[in-house]
């Protein structure tokens, strides 16, 4: 352990450093390694003062601080051994690797430092972990808080674990058909094609993603692919680019030999989304027919930001510039002699042409005319289904009519006293139904006011159709109604209407202002409890990580409040409480050591250094700390060490800590 020098101390070190270094008959057999040897100083210490006392004089012992010195320790007894080794034990058996073991450990290092002394180099023999790492984390910790021991490690979480044996079969089987076809050159469109081809598969198996990298791992081990090491080249100007729908259009031609005539194919795709818009099919390539492809794909209203094509002749004629020109559309190049730059559209080429040599030609041709005829088909025979379903419902007899059909309770007739009636009610259903504007309409005719070419309705409709029909109903009841003119009764329905309204508005916010303080007063109340929630939660794991230091705490409230009849409710139940936690965590041999340890520091107690803070806030009077005090708190903790005195082990977890290090084959010494 090293403690900082006195400043006194090391200057007069110094000079007699600085005199043997000048007089050689000054002491005999006084050298500077003998002089750091007597003071407990370093050689290096000593020349480094010495030199710096010749150059610079008293201000470095002024100004600087000196340095340390070893201090050396008495040998600890054999009971604060077995409290340290116990202390060791429960941090290595409590806690998991992570966070939370790298916590627990600094802050019992630090414990331990401060109460026996204990340095870095005995904690780390006794806890198998390297000294480099436990100061590796307090310095993180120190700098960066708990953030800085979260595992910053960018290895993988889970290890790779092999695939279904659908998924390999699937895998090799089809790599077996490509490889009739020609070698596996590229992994990654092999892997592309592969996953298309069998999505549903993947996604039974939850393995949509599937990496280039694993399936090319199963087509190493029965021989289908052998990855060539090539040069990365950098990318060409001109290329594809994925940005946002319609932003970057491509076109393409390429050639197939269908039923023995050679055609080109002209295809339009959206770059960012991979959709067909355009594909027709030519016997030559013109600028006419990528024209006609560019209007069939712009005919919905789409408009491309820009076009992407090749150095075909075709595609820079001043025929498609100009048009492309005039709809605002941007024309890009490709680099020449290098496909890459318009990898989807070439990928769709394959893919299309690979099609046509699995797939029946007829099943296509079917699916292209349903495409064409799909919309005009639908229609025309869900209206088919739509007359059958009918004439069938029609004549199907119903329960809910009692066993009889729609056809035959329609042929029914009523009294013309039930249709008088069932008219009235349906009538004042209408009006209680009426919109606004109907509204107006009926109480302008009622009340004969002047439309003025529908300034009043229009006026009249700015207010609810509540505070309407409210205003009418009033105007009604008044027995001048006749004598009002029809501006009267329409200034009369506007000022009701508007008083109506304002009288709802500021009930509607009296219930708002009501709701809103309903509300916080109910997010104040839980805001409180989660908050005392939460305190009790850290103040329970407190006590579970640093017992003492909370009993500690317990026994300074409990003389704090000296002559409180509070302390023996509260504190009093819980010094005992804590105490029994404590002992029941030490073994039988280290509790009476643990209990006379506690003893004496209440019998030393002349201060509140743990709850000063507190004490200063709440303002309250020191504590006397009389004896008769500090014996009535021993005496409860010796209480509480009796009654769990017969519960305690002759050695605490020795047993499980001997088997968890044998198994791991670790050395573990108690020296």
């Amino acid at each position: 352990m090293y403690i900082a020098y006195n400043p006194v101390f090391a200057f007069n070190l110094a000079v007699k450093a600085l005199a043997v270094s000048l007089f050689d008959n000054l002491e005999k057999n006084l050298t500077i390694k003998s002089l750091a040897e007597r003071y407990g100083a370093s050689e290096k210490q000593l020349h480094i003062w010495k030199r710096f006392l010749s150059s610079e004089g008293l201000k470095l012992f002024e100004q600087r601080r000196p340095g340390r010195r070893k201090k050396s320790l008495p040998e600890r007894p054999e009971g604060v051994k077995i409290l340290i080794y116990e202390s060791i034990n429960r941090l290595l058996l409590k806690t998991n690797d992570g966070q939370d073991f790298k916590e627990e450990a600094l802050r019992e290092r630090r414990r331990l430092k401060e109460e026996y002394g204990l340095s870095y180099q005995e904690f780390s023999r006794l806890t198998s972990l390297a000294e480099s790492t436990l100061r590796l984390w307090q310095q993180r910790e120190s700098k960066e808080g708990k953030e800085g021991l979260k595992t910053k490690s960018r290895a993988p979480k889970r290890n790779a674990k092999a695939l279904p044996p659908e998924i390999i079969q699937a895998i090799q089987a089809y790599g077996k058909r490509r490889q009739r076809r020609g070698s596996i050159r590229n992994l990654s469109l092999f892997s592309q094609s592969f996953r298309e081809r069998y999505q549903k598969l993947l996604i039974a198996y939850g393995h949509l993603q599937l990496s280039a990298r694993v399936i090319g791992r199963y087509l190493k081990e029965i021989g289908l692919y052998q990855p060539e090491k090539k040069e990365k080249r950098e990318a060409k100007r001109g290329g594809f680019r994925s940005y946002f729908p319609l932003a970057q259009g491509l076109i393409d031609t390429t050639h197939l030999f269908f039923l023995g005539l050679w055609v080109k194919v002209i295809t339009i795709l959206d770059g960012f989304s991979r959709k067909i818009l355009s594909q027709a099919v030519f016997k030559r390539e013109t600028s006419g027919n990528i024209i006609r492809c560019l209007k069939s794909a712009l005919a919905k209203s789409r408009r491309f930001l820009s076009l992407l094509s090749d150095h075909g002749r075709p595609y820079k004629t001043v025929r498609v510039r100009k048009f492309l020109q005039r709809l605002g559309i941007l024309k890009l190049l490709c680099s020449p002699y290098y496909p890459q730059g318009k990898a989807p559209i070439e990928r769709y080429f394959r893919t299309l042409k690979e099609s046509l040599r699995e797939k029946s030609l007829f099943l296509l041709a079917l699916l292209g005319l349903w495409t064409k005829l799909k919309e005009r088909i639908i229609l025309l025979f869900l209206n088919l289904v739509l007359a059958g379903q009918r004439e069938l419902y029609n004549k199907k007899a119903l329960v809910c009519l009692g066993g009889e059909s729609p056809e035959q309770r329609i042929k029914r007739t009523a009294g013309r006293e039930v249709q008088k009636a069932t008219g009235l009610l349906l009538e004042e259903q209408a009006r209680k139904d009426q919109t606004k504007k109907e509204l107006l309409s009926s109480l302008l005719k009622e009340f004969k006011i002047p439309a003025h070419k529908g300034r009043t309705k229009n006026y009249l409709c700015r207010f609810w159709k509540k505070a309407l029909k409210e205003a009418a109903e009033a105007l009604r009841k008044r027995l001048i109604v006749s004598d009002l003119p029809p501006v009267g009764r329409f200034y009369y329905i506007a000022k009701v209407a508007r008083s109506i309204e304002e009288r709802e508005r500021e009930a509607e916010k009296k219930r708002a202002q009501t709701i809103l303080l309903q509300q916080k007063a109910r997010e104040r109340w839980e805001e409180n409890f989660t908050r005392e929630k939460e305190a009790a939660a850290a103040e329970k794991k407190r006590e579970e990580e640093n017992p003492e230091i909370v009993l500690k705490e317990a026994i300074e409230w409990y003389l704090c409040f000296e002559g409180n009849p509070f302390r023996d409710y509260y504190y009093k139940k819980r010094i005992s409480t804590l105490s029994q936690k404590l002992f029941l965590t030490s073994s039988a041999s280290s509790a009476g050591l643990l209990l006379e340890n506690i003893c004496s520091w209440v019998k030393e107690k002349d201060s509140l250094k743990m709850i000063s803070k507190e004490v200063s806030k709440m303002k309250l009077d020191l504590p006397s700390f009389s004896e008769e005090e500090k014996e009535r708190v021993i005496n409860i903790i010796q209480e509480s060490y009796q009654k769990v005195k017969s519960q305690l082990p002759k050695i605490q977890n020795f047993r499980q800590l001997w088997k968890h290090y044998s198994g791991t084959g670790t050395k573990f010494s108690f020296r």
